[in-house]
């Protein structure tokens, strides 16, 4: 019967099959396992699958404070309804577990202490195929060096990659990992970056249109540094006036239909919301405010669902704030978790192994 259907018509049902589907078909023909590793089926099938986001959620059990637990939500009119609790490896069972960034589907963390990295190994995770690799931090942590990562795919290439910078003594010190190759080297474009420019977030980047973006400071006023996960060239982006400012107020970056949001949170406990409609311009344009929350206390916003409504945690509970309606709605994680890292994301079809290093 197969051979009836023309090999177009059968890729355009691939890549709408799910993810644990195309894995049983790579041990069925040569041909259809040398299709789905191929890097165009697989760039294919991650822009089918754009629309069908998840949330990848970490949080921990009162009962059990260091085991790190994930459960994954789907995105649609069911949200929160529609919940999975995923099997983590052992590569993740590290203690002050912290989310470095996640694209195409593959997740990277790492241990962390304050603003220094605890642990020597960076973990990349693909949930989709329950499938890991441990990565050596390179070269030693000096003593009171302030260091921070970040993590994305290629979109040229689909290699997944590992940034590393380091500040000590003033001077700034870049190194990329590469998981094609198992290689840290310098990176191929040189450092525009300024010495006086410190991270916020030291743990936590966003990946948008093959670009990492991080939330900084400099001189006491806030910016974003993109880095060009294809060229390697990093970028200082100016805010706006209003979203400068340091003092009385703190920001966060975040994704939200393919864009950059950055939200900021004033000593009041009022939100700014603003968006970054134009790559190219870099232009920042104010998508709403959230005034005072009387009912919630301890908020802190944790990403975006596709409807544009924004998820805080408040008081060891997850809500999502409707801007349309200014309402808020419980998202049934009442009492019994600590803390959260939520994430969008789709399936992936990128796979790690061991054995082969990475897979396409």
């Amino acid at each position: 019967m197969l051979d009836h259907v023309p090999f177009e018509i059968l890729i355009e049902i691939m890549t709408r099959l799910p993810v644990k589907s195309l894995i049983q078909f790579t041990s069925v023909l040569k041909t259809w396992k040398s299709l789905i590793r191929s890097s165009k089926f697989i760039a294919d099938y991650y822009t089918n699958l754009r629309s069908q986001r998840q949330h990848l959620i970490q949080y921990n059990h009162h009962s059990h404070y260091q085991q790190n637990c994930f459960v994954s939500i789907v995105d649609d009119n069911t949200f929160p309804e529609h919940q999975l609790t995923l099997t983590t490896p052992s590569s993740l069972s590290l203690d002050n577990l912290a989310l470095v960034g996640s694209s195409h589907g593959l997740f990277c963390f790492v241990a962390r202490k304050g603003t220094n990295i605890l642990s020597k190994v960076v973990v990349i995770w693909n949930p989709s195929i329950r499938k890991s690799v441990a990565i050596y931090v390179h070269n030693d942590i000096k003593e009171d060096e302030d260091c921070f990562l970040g993590f994305g795919v290629c979109p040229n290439t689909l290699d997944p990659k590992i940034i590393k910078i380091c500040k000590f003594d003033g001077n700034l010190e870049v190194v990329v990992f590469t998981l094609s190759s198992r290689t840290w080297r310098s990176p191929l474009s040189n450092i525009m970056l300024s010495n006086n420019l410190t991270i916020t977030s030291p743990y936590s980047n966003i990946v948008i249109g093959g670009l990492i973006y991080w939330c900084a400071l400099k001189s006491f006023l806030y910016t974003i540094v993109s880095f060009d996960l294809t060229s390697e060239e990093f970028v200082e982006i100016q805010l706006p006036d209003e979203l400068k400012l340091s003092y009385q107020m703190d920001s966060r970056i975040f994704k939200l239909r393919e864009s950059l949001v950055v939200v900021q949170q004033h000593m009041n406990n009022d939100y700014q919301v603003w968006i970054m409609e134009n790559k190219v311009t870099k232009s920042f344009t104010k998508l709403f405010n959230i005034n005072i929350l009387p009912d919630l206390s301890v908020i802190k916003p944790c990403g975006f669902r596709m409807n544009d409504q924004l998820i805080l945690e408040s008081s060891c509970h997850l809500v999502a704030y409707d801007p349309s309606t200014e309402s808020i709605k419980n998202l049934g994680f009442d009492g019994r978790i600590n803390s959260f890292d939520v994430t969008s994301y789709t399936e992936s079809l990128l796979l790690i192994d061991n054995s082969e290093s990475l897979i396409y």
